[in-house]
């Protein structure tokens, strides 16, 4: 069975929440799984173990920057510099070599919300929309959701490897094709709720003769 792509939505949430949904609703209407981190409670360390292991097995990034820092992780170790949630995730696809796809927010685009930071922060989110524009890669800038949408649906995603992780009985799955075709967003969901847990949940359950693969018969759950 073929794999869908998996693609990391990377962008902050006060500011560009609108945006993310846009992004995560085109990609489903693709048939590519939006993968995103929903979990904003990590500290340093632990968070960019995470992000290496969620990202890495992604095929590739959509890194959003608007004008707004963001949060950032508790516990940044003296030596590291500061950065949020969503510049660490830029940082991460960056060491993995992820293709990464970049859009910019105009000082015109839309935002209903307008969150307050220091000047500090500013200047920090400054710094990183600067190293976006020199870095040397294609970027895209944008002043609306539809705007974001139509690029993202022109936009041509690596195919899913033959190397990608198969998983047969743990959640979070990989894509699961036409099986569930119709349930993508109720997936999208299952997976973001197992992925911000505390742990590791399996799923068992025995299958039916005649039944698709697929398709258990008693599920049951389990935390390990």
């Amino acid at each position: 069975m073929a794999e869908h792509s998996e693609v990391f939505i990377s962008a902050t949430t006060r500011d560009l929440a609108s945006y993310r949904r846009e992004i995560k609703d085109t990609l489903l209407s693709l048939q590519i799984f939006p993968i995103e981190e929903i979990s904003f409670t990590r500290a340093y360390g632990p968070l960019k173990e995470m992000l290496r292991a969620l990202i890495g097995r992604c095929d590739a990034v959509i890194h959003l920057a608007g004008f707004y820092y963001g949060t950032e992780p508790p516990q940044r170790p003296s030596r590291e510099p500061r950065r949020s949630y969503t510049q660490i995730e830029y940082d991460i696809a960056r060491e993995l070599g992820r293709p990464i796809y970049l859009f910019l927010a105009t000082e015109e685009f839309d935002n209903t919300e307008t969150p307050t930071q220091t000047d500090e922060e500013k200047n920090l989110q400054f710094a990183h929309r600067q190293a976006i524009q020199t870095c040397g890669d294609l970027y895209y800038w944008f002043a609306s959701t539809e705007q974001v949408a139509n690029r993202v649906k022109e936009l041509r995603f690596p195919a899913r490897g033959t190397a990608a992780p198969r998983r047969v009985i743990n959640l979070p799955y990989n894509s699961l094709g036409p099986l569930f075709k119709g349930r993508d967003s109720t997936l999208v969901e299952l997976r973001q709720r197992l992925m911000g847990g505390g742990g590791r949940r399996s799923f068992a359950g025995r299958w039916r003769s005649g039944k698709r693969p697929w398709a258990p018969s008693t599920p049951k759950w389990r935390l390990a």
